[in-house]
């Protein structure tokens, strides 16, 4: 625009000097068509206003690094046509926080509709939302436009390349699915359960006296109740940036899919599981069971939206606001960074494993047998082949 700016302006003072120099009737004209096509185009570009629609056909579903292939309909409902049209398209994954952006521009007739054909490539996972951030209508000279905000939006998701885990469930949490454990490390509330004994305070509950225990030792003593526990798991993602920088989006894309790679196991196993996060747009721990491969089907859409968030907390904090009262048997947690003090709280409940991503394993890492489990965006299939809960 600026250069049909330039152009126009050496255009009218040529026009205008040899008006000054030759005093005729023909300068005069040219000066004058060439203020009233400058008009002209300032006024059509004003009637353009409001007058272009905006809406995405989108292949729904791709696989990393395959084209995702759509069509922008622009449709000019005015009675001028507009020599050219321009869209922004802002194109943002919403799990890993990556944008780019594109541009799109062809011409309008009058009252039709045309049909402009994009493409984009992601390396990794996430749903993609597709937003025509700004469009622009330049009068045919290309000196005037009129800038919208149509905020027309489209979404694409890019699967997850889903490996397989072996994910065995050691015996003291497969004794009964259907039923309630009581954790042997913590007491609680639950009268069908003894957790300990222990001599009478003042202060206690004259229901919690072990009456039969105290007539045969002379001494008052009391019942600590047990702490009953789902005798389930959860897969928890984290979704706090814990570091200096958020994590690298390899990262992020590494942690979704063993994310759901494990929970895919679990169902071909028939374990009971269920996925948990923090929303962090929603401020809320989010908690979803898993029972069938159709119902993660179903979430996937919703889990490759998942972003990630500063607020100072992690993912494990906020589960134990949300479940230390009803806490489930074993969690898998995977994250990027080391657990802190949350880890040393929730393991009184139950046990914890820890999947812990980092871009890049060194060899002493690698062969490192620590309590976490480490891999790497290179290495997860091989590492993460055999997780033992």
């Amino acid at each position: 625009m600026a250069k049909s700016r330039i152009c126009y302006g050496i255009w009218f003072l040529l026009t205008l000097l040899l008006y000054l120099w030759s005093d005729s009737w023909t300068a005069l004209f040219l000066v004058a068509a060439t203020v009233l096509l400058a008009v002209f185009g300032k006024i059509s570009v004003l009637l353009m206003k409001k007058k272009v629609e905006c809406t995405f056909e989108i292949r729904r579903m791709t696989s990393k690094k395959k084209p995702i292939r759509g069509v922008l309909c622009m449709t000019n409902r005015g009675f001028l046509p507009i020599p050219k049209a321009g869209c922004r398209l802002r194109i943002e994954n919403m799990m890993t926080g990556e944008t780019q952006t594109q541009f799109l521009y062809c011409s309008l007739p009058a009252a039709r509709t045309e049909r402009v054909d994009w493409e984009l490539k992601s390396s990794y996972c996430g749903n993609i939302r597709i937003t025509v951030d700004s469009l622009r209508c330049f009068d045919v000279f290309g000196m005037f436009s009129v800038k919208e905000m149509p905020e027309t939006k489209g979404q694409a998701i890019v699967l997850p390349d889903i490996f397989p885990t072996e994910v065995v469930i050691t015996e003291s949490n497969t004794a009964n699915w259907e039923s309630v454990t009581y954790s042997s490390v913590k007491k609680g509330d639950d009268p069908s359960e003894i957790f300990g004994i222990r001599e009478y305070m003042p202060g206690d509950s004259l229901k919690s006296i072990h009456w039969k225990l105290s007539g045969k030792l002379d001494e008052l003593y009391v019942k600590e109740l047990s702490l009953p526990v789902e005798n389930s798991i959860l897969v928890v993602y984290e979704t706090g940036i814990l570091g200096e920088k958020p994590e690298k989006s390899c990262v992020r894309d590494a942690m979704m899919e063993a994310f759901l790679s494990v929970s895919q196991s679990l169902i071909e196993n028939g374990h009971i599981h269920a996925l948990g996060w923090y929303d962090q747009k929603k401020e809320r721990f989010t908690c979803e069971e898993v029972p069938t491969e159709d119902d993660l089907a179903a979430m996937l859409g919703g889990l490759l939206a998942i972003r990630p968030g500063v607020n100072g907390y992690s993912t494990l904090h906020y589960y134990l606001q949300d479940y230390i009262e009803n806490p489930f048997a074993h969690i898998l947690y995977i994250t990027a960074h080391q657990p802190g003090a949350e880890l040393d709280r929730l393991m009184q409940f139950c046990t914890v494993s820890v999947l812990l991503c980092r871009e890049k394993l060194s060899e002493r890492e690698q062969e490192a047998q620590g309590t976490h489990l480490l891999f790497s965006p290179d290495n997860m299939e091989e590492a993460l082949c055999q997780l033992i809960v």
